[in-house]
């Protein structure tokens, strides 16, 4: 038990430190500009998330906060 949870937070490391906040776009722009291109909410949140983007709470994107951004 105690290795997947080492896993786990090297995993959840790893993912924190391949994408500098500071460098990526702004989420709302992200959001605006795949919704255009006909991603569901599904697919957004998967990009977002994919792409180093993280809620303020530092959680992953779900599609439920997706479709309450994009009023959906």
């Amino acid at each position: 038990v105690q290795i997947e949870t080492l896993a786990t937070r090297l995993t959840a490391l790893e993912t924190r430190l391949t994408a500098n906040p500071a460098e990526l776009p702004p989420v709302a722009m992200v959001i605006n500009e795949l919704k255009q291109a006909g991603l569901t909410p599904v697919e957004i949140a998967d990009e977002l998330n994919q792409r180093g983007y993280r809620t303020n709470r530092g959680t992953l994107y779900m599609p439920a906060y997706v479709r309450k951004i994009i009023g959906g």
